[in-house]
């Protein structure tokens, strides 16, 4: 994938994404220098929220299930 502006390191700050490819998980972990940051679907995550389901758990279960929906209840 080829960043386009924004560029990887400025859409990390801002919290877009880096490229115009569409997102294809739900959460992921990048890794820099700096550290590793873990990225969620903001769509997902107000979808979630406005039906009462994001919790602590549900971030757990997104991870364990590396991302995906499709395994969680």
């Amino acid at each position: 994938c080829m960043a386009i502006a924004p560029t990887a390191t400025i859409s990390t700050i801002i919290g877009v994404s880096q490229s115009i490819e569409p997102i294809y998980k739900h959460l992921y972990v990048k890794s820099n220098l700096s550290g590793e940051f873990t990225h969620l679907n903001t769509a997902l995550v107000s979808e979630l929220k406005d039906r009462g389901l994001w919790d602590a758990q549900m971030l757990e279960m997104l991870k364990y299930y590396d991302g995906t929906l499709m395994e969680i209840d």
